[in-house]
């Protein structure tokens, strides 16, 4: 996609092609967004992480994270693309989005925290 004649490559340039729609989440380690990714001409769940406060598990996470890539079954979710941003300390993750929210806010609501068999086969089936 992108090309270099040997120079550092930056990443940042991937980031132009990318539309923040809106917040979905955040957690410790950084953001989650839904976005208009025009490489991919689709939507995608974009996550930022943060390693400014979490500098010695950066590169436990990216290594758990070039196995996701490597993984392809249908009830796990798709890696499309992952790169860093040096200078501001942090990994962009570009990901299949799932409409239809957290599988844990789907447990708390449910009726003492408890599934059915049957439901349990629809979600994970």
């Amino acid at each position: 996609m992108f090309y270099s004649f040997g120079e550092d490559f930056e990443h940042q340039v991937r980031m132009e092609f990318i539309e923040k729609k809106q917040k979905l989440g955040e957690g410790g380690f950084g953001s989650v967004y839904l976005i208009y990714d025009q490489l991919l001409n689709q939507e995608a769940a974009m996550k930022i992480l943060n390693f400014s406060t979490n500098a010695n598990n950066s590169h436990m996470i990216t290594k758990e994270i070039e196995a996701l890539g490597q993984l392809r079954h249908r009830n796990i979710v798709k890696l499309h693309d992952y790169f860093p941003l040096p200078k501001k300390q942090q990994l962009i993750v570009i990901m299949e989005y799932l409409k239809g929210g957290e599988l844990y806010d789907l447990w708390k609501a449910a009726p003492m925290r408890c599934f059915k068999e049957r439901q349990v086969y629809v979600l994970f089936m």
